[in-house]
């Protein structure tokens, strides 16, 4: 099966990542869905393809799988999700003029040893299989990690930048220390970090600003409407 690669650059970055770790596809040419490998949380629409293969790929995604689309097959893809409601996802890239890292709060690699037991379950599953794999700059605070970044899709020349932080522990700059020391390692490796917010993000979007990221396109996330999940 042949499909067509799109262009290397920030809004594109979740389906190259899916393609270059190897991720399930359906379809092919212009016209195909990409899913993450296993455990499937988000899959990307490419072109038009039909509802048979958007059935299969969900079918080995989770029930509450994220769909990206993009401006030119967005009306498409909701055809084909329905149930689904969109947001726009703005995507930003750093120029190269990278923010300071501060000296406090204290920050350092999450390694295998650190407890996450005060993390909440959904996301102490995520970092436990994310530190295994690369680095996760972590902001501590009594001896205890309170803040996560680490790069959450990567190519062969970006790195778009995941960042998470504990109740409580929130504006207290530890997003910001957590997520330099991040862009610094990524420039290291020779890679761009980018970075995506959802419009409704307000904060996400102005932490991107303070560490100098620019607007550098846009996407879109269909997910399950929040009003009709079973809690």
């Amino acid at each position: 099966m042949s499909i067509e690669w799109p262009p290397d650059e920030p809004v594109w970055i979740d389906v190259r990542s899916m393609l270059e770790a190897g991720g399930a596809r359906f379809g092919d040419g212009g016209d195909y869905v990409v899913c993450d490998p296993p455990p499937t949380y988000s899959l990307a629409v490419v072109g038009r393809p039909g509802a048979e293969l958007m059935a299969q790929a969900l079918a080995i995604a989770a029930a509450r799988v994220e769909v990206l689309a993009h401006d030119a097959n967005l009306e498409h893809v909701r055809g084909l999700v329905p149930e689904r409601v969109a947001e726009a996802v703005q995507m930003y890239a750093h120029p190269g003029q990278y923010p300071p890292v501060p000296v406090q709060p204290p920050v350092r690699r999450l390694t295998v040893d650190d407890p996450l037991s005060h993390v909440p379950a959904h996301l102490r599953a995520e970092l436990e299989r994310a530190r295994m794999s690369k680095p996760v700059w972590s902001a501590f605070e009594g001896g205890h990690a309170v803040c996560f970044a680490y790069a959450h899709r990567e190519t062969r020349t970006l790195a778009d930048i995941s960042i998470d932080t504990l109740e409580g522990y929130r504006r207290k700059g530890y997003a910001f220390a957590a997520s330099a020391h991040l862009i610094h390692d990524l420039a290291d490796r020779g890679l761009r970090p980018t970075w995506g917010a959802y419009e409704s993000n307000d904060a996400s979007q102005r932490l991107a600003a303070r560490l100098g990221f620019v607007p550098a396109g846009r996407l879109w996330g269909l997910r399950v409407d929040q009003n009709l999940m079973v809690r």
